[in-house]
């Protein structure tokens, strides 16, 4: 039976609201909690918590300390989303060649949705 850890890297901002699944509406927490459930003979999943002050105004998933990204593409909201928001902490300045580390809007785990967070549990058990 394989160990997975899912781990949410909360922001230090009160005013961030954390990750809901986009497709169902759960918390994050209730979703691991079913997808739990579905692999309980295959794996043993733990979710947690972590107040995280590195990445202020970010959330950020990881599973057995692996960004969800890795494993599963998510929908970078920067590249269409039209807003300019400056200083949001993402890399859409508009400036062609810009290279940003990591997501590239904030906004990236906002709404992650449950199937995209199923199969990235998935590809961890099974590989």
């Amino acid at each position: 039976m394989k160990d997975v850890k899912i781990v949410l890297l909360k922001s230090g901002d009160p005013t961030v609201f954390p990750p809901v699944c986009s497709d169902t509406m759960k918390s994050l927490k209730d979703a691991v909690g079913e997808i739990a459930a579905i692999y309980r003979d295959s794996a043993s999943l733990t979710y947690e918590e972590i107040e995280a002050a590195s990445e202020e105004g970010r959330h950020i998933v990881t599973i057995n300390g692996r960004r969800l990204e890795e494993l599963v593409p998510i929908p970078d909201p920067s590249k269409y989303c039209g807003m300019a928001c400056a200083g949001c902490g993402g890399g859409g300045s508009g400036t062609e060649g810009d290279v940003v580390e990591g997501p590239h809007c904030a906004g990236i785990y906002r709404n992650i949705p449950e199937s995209v967070l199923r199969l990235a549990v998935k590809k961890e058990i099974f590989g």
